[in-house]
Formats: C-alpha cells, structure tokens, sequence
C-alpha cells in the first residue's frame, strides 16, 4: 500500500501498528483512535508525509521520540491521552 494517502482504522481492536508502516511514505492521515493500541513504532516518526494523526482513546503511556521527525504533522488528536514519556513537548519539538 505505498501509494496510500489515507487509513482510518478506529474503533477495530488493534492492539499494535506494525513498524511496516514507515513503507507508507504517502500516507497524509491516519487514524487509529478508539482501539487498544498501547504503543506506536519508533517507525511512525518515517511517514514524512503525516498531516492527521489520531490516536485518541487507546492505551497509550509513551510516545515514540521517532514522532519528533513528523514535520508535516498539522493536526494530533490525543484525548484520553494520561501521560507521556518523554514528556509531550519533547516529542514534537524534537
């Protein structure tokens, strides 16, 4: 699927998003909000081309540092999101 722009995936029950995902380097939106999704791959942080990123209501504790290399993310949804480690800023700023 390296042509993919777009994956909305919510509410399936994933409970993991295989590090294969950095072969997407088209993908523009993904959401996998409302799963059971504990961590994201260090890889996620290769979709260069990542604008939407929803991962609101899963199990999340940490996030990825790998995210600090999404440069075209525009817009993050992380409601029911608890804590993160590193912290959040971090993350993003890189």
């Amino acid at each position: 699927l390296p042509n993919l722009s777009t994956l909305s995936a919510s509410q399936n029950a994933l409970t993991m998003i295989p590090a294969e995902i950095q072969r997407m380097q088209k993908l523009k939106a993904l959401n996998i909000g409302d799963n059971q999704i504990a961590e994201l791959p260090q890889e996620i942080g290769k979709c260069a081309a990542l604008a939407t990123l929803y991962i609101h209501h899963n199990h999340f504790v940490t996030l990825p540092v790998g995210m600090h290399e999404l440069s075209s993310l525009t817009e993050l949804a992380l409601e029911w999101f608890r804590y993160a480690t590193p912290p959040l800023p971090l993350i993003l700023k890189g």
